[in-house]
Parts: C-alpha cells; sequence; structure tokens
C-alpha cells in the first residue's frame, strides 16, 4: 500500500473561528490523535489533499503527515464533507504505528 505525503501546519487559532479561517485561505483544518500522544490540532492545503486522495485507491489511506519538524504516520479516521459544494470541511488523522495491528472497517 503506497503511503501518501502531505505538508501541514500547525494550527493556533482554535475553534469555530479560525476553522472558517483557514478554510478562507484554502486550508482544510484537522487534528491529529491517538498513540499516547495530546491531540494536534492542523491544517493542510485542500488543493494537495484533494489531489492525493484523487490519485489513491482503495478505502483506508495512510499518509506521512509532516507538520513543521516533525513526521507523522496517521491514517485518515473521518472527513467531514459538504453535503452540498462536497468540499472537505475537517479531518481527523489517527497516529499509528507501522508495526501495531490496528482495527478498520472495509466497504464491501
Amino acid at each position: 500500500m503506497a503511503v501518501i505525503q502531505l505538508n501541514g501546519q500547525r494550527r493556533e487559532a482554535l475553534g469555530k473561528g479560525g476553522a472558517r479561517k483557514a478554510r478562507a485561505a484554502g486550508q482544510i483544518p484537522g487534528v491529529v490523535y491517538g498513540h499516547g500522544e495530546t491531540p494536534m490540532p492542523v491544517s493542510i492545503d485542500g488543493r494537495d489533499f484533494a489531489n492525493a486522495m484523487r490519485a489513491h485507491k482503495g478505502g483506508n489511506a495512510i499518509v506521512n503527515l509532516k507538520v513543521e519538524d516533525t513526521e507523522v504516520t496517521a491514517l485518515v479516521r473521518d472527513a467531514q464533507i459538504d453535503p452540498l459544494s462536497r468540499a472537505v470541511l475537517h479531518l481527523d488523522f489517527q497516529h499509528i504505528s507501522l508495526t501495531e495491528t490496528i482495527e478498520v472497517e472495509v466497504t464491501v
């Protein structure tokens, strides 16, 4: 399975207002959580994410997310999508280890 390379920034402005400002700038707000670490709010470039997911085949995308000076291997756990415009509103990334077993849902 191919690992998708994405770049992101740490979000300082949290909450509804910060998320709206990020979306207005072409960013997708999100959060990286799991693996015993504190949740980290991030923002991903919307165009880069759309291009990466368009090229991805399969349901569970593994992402190598580079935020500032750290790299995190994560699974795209949830994507909130606007029902009218089909734009991605928010992303949830679950930090994973490639050597541990995890449970995921597979659509049939």
